[in-house]
């Protein structure tokens, strides 16, 4: 399988955090489950791991993100 450039990598993970924060919203943190959040972004879970390994990771970095806007 071809390498990802990053510009497509960082799309991603964008439509990760995007996906999340909809599913957050919707059920809450401790309802909102990885399975859902690859389902909201029509992804699958390897993908989503390989961007974020852990749940704690999307929190961390819709955290980061946050404080960046």
């Amino acid at each position: 399988m071809p390498k990802r450039d990053d510009d497509y990598m960082a799309a991603r993970r964008d439509e990760i955090l995007d996906a999340a924060t909809v599913c957050f919203l919707r059920t809450g943190l401790a309802g909102a489950s990885t399975t859902a959040i690859c389902k909201e972004a029509g992804i699958s879970m390897g993908a989503l791991y390989t961007h974020f390994p852990r749940k704690s990771d999307i929190l961390v970095a819709l955290a980061e993100r946050s404080a960046l806007e």
